[in-house]
């Protein structure tokens, strides 16, 4: 019997620690779908030397312009 009510505390203990830390990186996770924080900008068609980044903000806030399209060597330094 201890043993169960020990498990069923732990689980309640697992539940709220998912809860807390799920929330944070939620945060983390929405500045990162930003085409803008990626380097690209939303567009109709990509250029041939571009990438193409999917899951961004492109097709939710441009549904004209839905594609994230980042040049290709400029993902990591912008100037």
């Amino acid at each position: 019997m201890n043993v169960i009510v020990v498990a069923v505390i732990a689980l309640i203990i697992m539940v709220v620690l998912a809860v807390v830390f799920g929330s944070r990186f939620k945060l983390f996770g929405a500045a990162t779908v930003s085409c803008a924080t990626k380097g690209g900008q939303c567009q109709e068609k990509c250029g041939e030397d571009d990438l193409i980044h999917r899951g961004t903000n492109c097709e939710k806030d441009f549904p004209n312009k839905p594609l994230c399209c980042v040049p290709f060597g400029s993902a990591t330094v912008k100037k």
